[in-house]
């Protein structure tokens, strides 16, 4: 065999594996992003791209009271991100965050079955919500919207049918409010002058309901004698007929 031709096939054959060489080791150097098809197991890495899928991914655990999926991170970073919808402009200061949620259209976190938050130090907030209509507590006709309670102990049950229950332990305070407060069952009244009553509709009166009423103008020798709730309303009663107009300030409870 001619001996050039011998070379040069050793040439050519040398130079492929140097060339197969070179792309593998280039290929270690910076190695392809790491993606997972629908059917293909998850895969951890990569460049941030989101693996896109026509299904579900599900991970399920069988064990009792085992985890089905956690998500871990430092002190700095964020355990689970999930969105829902195009994020307008992505949220970037969620650092120290264990879950967080976002919606374009209705609900960032749904829990069914109840959602708890615990603060794991003393200055922060168990559950702290702000925006528009910062909490809202949507209950049925036997069932209670909101529910604090202080205490030592858990809480007691409370009869349904209530939006707002503030209950605490003997000793400790129900309901702190500071600043100024508001009541649909309140308001002003005036008796006119030469009159020594006022009926005043308002309804969910009842005859067991209690009125405090006081006089907001100044009548020399009237008072208020008493005021008698009905069905759908209550009567105050001056002393005397009033030389003058008389307003009345008055609060129904119950």
């Amino acid at each position: 065999m001619d001996p050039l031709h011998v070379r040069s096939r050793r040439s050519v054959i040398a130079g492929g594996l140097a060339v197969l060489g070179g792309a593998a080791v280039s290929r270690l150097a910076t190695p392809e992003v790491a993606r997972a098809a629908d059917g293909d197991p998850v895969r951890l890495g990569g460049d941030g791209t989101a693996n896109a899928a026509t299904a579900p991914t599900v991970v399920a655990n069988s064990t009792n009271q085992g985890t089905a999926l956690e998500g871990d991170a430092n002190s700095n970073g964020t355990g689970v991100v999930g969105r829902a919808g195009q994020e307008p402009d992505p949220q970037t200061d969620i650092q120290e965050v264990g879950v967080y949620g976002f919606s374009e259209t209705f609900r960032g976190v749904l829990g069914v079955g109840g959602v708890t938050g615990v603060s794991a130090h003393g200055d922060l907030y168990g559950v702290y919500a702000t925006g528009r209509i910062a909490l809202v507590g949507d209950a049925g006709t036997a069932d209670t919207g909101v529910y604090g309670w202080t205490g030592a102990a858990g809480p007691p049950p409370v009869p349904g049918g209530i939006g707002v229950q503030a209950s605490a332990q003997a000793g400790l305070t129900a309901l702190n409010v500071d600043g100024r407060v508001k009541f649909s069952r309140s308001g002003r009244t005036t008796i006119a002058s030469g009159a020594s009553s006022k009926v005043v509709a308002l309804a969910g009166v009842t005859t067991a309901s209690y009125v405090v009423a006081t006089l907001q103008t100044n009548r020399a020798g009237v008072w208020i004698q008493a005021v008698v709730p009905a069905a759908g309303k209550f009567t105050v009663y001056l002393n005397k007929a009033t030389l003058g107009a008389a307003v009345v300030g008055y609060f129904v409870i119950n």
